[in-house]
């Protein structure tokens, strides 16, 4: 039987406190005894030391270069995969799919902003990948890590 705590100080505890069958784990595909032990078998039995990026990361694919079959240039255009935190229900959003134990991040916004409407200069933005759209650019992956 699963039973959600009242407590707000439960109820935000750490992901890595949480038992096999937990609401928690049930909404993310994990509650299954099988998928539990992939997930350790991914992440090691010591759960103190578990991290959401060290499964959940992106993967910036240029296209159509990044794609193109032509695999000497992968490395010259795609970035990645980084960590990378959040999920499809918080303010660092992107989506991911549950299923066959796979975390990576399939869509990420483009573009973040955070607009200080009493002082626009105060505002800042940033892109998923960089200020460059040139592989060879500095500003080309500048802004993938925080």
């Amino acid at each position: 039987m699963l039973t959600i705590s009242r407590s707000p100080a439960a109820r935000c505890r750490s992901w890595t406190a949480l038992e096999p069958g937990s609401i928690a784990l049930a909404v993310i595909g994990l509650n299954k005894a099988k998928n539990w032990d992939e997930f350790r078998a991914a992440l090691g039995r010591d759960r103190s030391q578990w991290k959401w990026g060290m499964l959940h990361k992106a993967t910036f694919v240029s296209n159509p270069l990044g794609l193109s079959g032509i695999r000497p240039i992968y490395s010259l255009v795609n970035r990645g995969p980084v960590s990378t935190g959040g999920g499809t229900e918080c303010v660092n959003n992107n989506m991911w799919y549950v299923g066959n134990n796979n975390f990576s991040v399939r869509l990420i916004p483009s573009i973040r902003m955070i607009v200080d409407l009493g002082d626009f200069d105060k505002s800042v933005a940033v892109n998923s990948t960089g200020n460059s759209g040139h592989p060879i650019s500095p500003g080309y992956g500048d802004q993938i890590l925080p």
